[in-house]
Formats: structure tokens, sequence, C-alpha cells
């Protein structure tokens, strides 16, 4: 494991902390962070050298969470953190022990465990994005099942619904997968690498979800992470990945393009 820094910028240069990080532990295995808009703060979740969650956040300093997380078990797989404004606080998805998909949410100020509401889903292979929907007021998920498709769980009337058949006309997943929200659509979306080692986007047209395998070949394989994220000014999604040739590509709409 590695030891935990924080990058921010301050005075319009950047700043390295890495002293008020290190009493936490070492950093074995994946981390995802959010800004918290309750908190004023960004904050971070990922794997300790214990195998356990763990949570950072502000309060009088840096404070981690990480007793109440032990409940489900070691992370043995990816996670992914978002801050949902319904319930003014960041909330994680993560494959444990079991294979399965939990959540970790905030509730009446408790922590609360669900790892039941998923198995209808089946077990979580890969990578995991997870998403706020304003559109629904509350947090989405997308992941790499083991069956290698794209599944998706949103919540419908409130209740839990999965969605693992829309996706496999896009075919089996072969690496990273990165949700971001449209407000032009009023939908979730997703990026991912397929088993074609390519580009792949899912999206919501007035037919349903619609898949584009095409627009992005010209850039060659993706062969690392995929970021992705909103643009107002473009009022589209845009997407950043690690190329077979080892730089950064960049996708974004021009125009109607």
């Amino acid at each position: 494991g590695g030891s935990l820094h924080f990058v921010y910028s301050q005075g319009g240069n950047w700043a390295v902390d890495t002293g008020s990080l290190a009493g936490f532990g070492l950093l074995a295995g994946p981390m995802s962070a959010v800004y918290s808009e309750s908190a004023h703060h960004t904050e971070a979740y990922y794997r300790g050298e214990d195998g356990y969650l763990r949570f950072l956040h502000v309060g009088a300093g840096w404070t981690l969470v990480h007793e109440e997380f032990k409940q489900a078990g070691r992370i043995s797989g990816d996670l992914s953190a978002v801050y949902s404004p319904s319930r003014r606080h960041s909330e994680v998805y993560f494959r444990p022990d079991d294979g399965n998909l939990h959540l970790f949410y905030k509730d009446g100020g408790r922590w609360v465990h669900d790892g039941l509401a998923f198995l209808q889903g089946g077990k979580v292979l890969g990578a995991i994005s997870a998403v706020y929907a304003p559109h629904r007021e509350h947090t989405e998920v997308f992941y790499h099942g083991l069956d290698g498709y794209l599944h998706y769980f949103y919540v419908h009337e409130g209740q839990w619904a999965h969605d693992g058949a829309s996706f496999k006309q896009g075919g089996r997943i072969d690496g990273d997968v990165a949700a971001v929200y449209s407000s032009a659509r009023n939908h979730s979306e997703v990026f991912f690498r397929g088993e074609d080692g390519y580009l792949h986007y899912f999206f919501v047209s007035d037919s349903g979800w619609a898949h584009d395998s095409t627009s992005f070949r010209v850039a060659g394989p993706v062969a690392g992470t995929i970021a992705a994220v909103y643009s107002p000014i473009r009022n589209h999604s845009e997407v950043f990945f690690r190329g077979e040739d080892g730089f950064v590509h960049y996708f974004f709409l021009d125009g109607d393009r």
C-alpha cells in the first residue's frame, strides 16, 4: 500500500498535504473522492491496509470513519463514491468479499448498510460507477457484472429497479466504466471499454437506451482509466481516457458533431 496525499488549490497555486493524513494508515486498494456540498469540502472513501472500507472527511480537521463499515466485510473489488443532495451526504457503492454490490449511506445521522437490494443484478466482476440523478432525487449505479455485461440500478417509485438487458447490444465489458448525468437529457449516461477494446457510450433517446460504438474508434483502443464529465457550456457529456499509445484522449461534442 501507499500513503495518502491530498492535492488542492490555495491562493492560485497547487498545495500538497501529506502530514494531516499520515495517521490514517496506508491505502491498499481503490479510492474514490467526492465533493460534499454540505461540508463544503472534499471527502474520500478507500480500502485500508486491513481490507476494510474507510471514509475521510473534514470536521475539526481530517476525521476517519471505519468501524461502522466492518459489518459489510472486507473490500475485494471496486468502489465508487457519490454525493446525494437529497440526503445531504456522500454515499459509497462497493464490492466486498461476497462479490455482490453493496451500499453505505447516511440516514438520520447514522450509517445504513444495504447488501440485499442489488442481489437481483448478480455479482460484480469489475468496475463500479455511481452518479446522482436529480430527476429521481437519488443516486444510481452502473457496474460490470459477473456475466460480463453492464448492469444499472436506479430507484423507481421508491424501490430499486435493475436493468441488465438494455446494454447487451453493446457487448461485454473489458475494462473501466464511467457514468455521468446529462442535464440536457435529464438522465444518466455511461461510457465503458468494450470487449473489442474500444470506447462505448450508452445514452437515453426518445426510444430508450441508445448505443454508440463507432464515434470513438478514430482514437484507437482504450488502454486504461475512463473519466466522464458533463459540460454545461456544450450541454453534453464529455470523456477522457488513456489510449493504447499511452496518452490521454478527449472526446467532446463540437456543434452537431
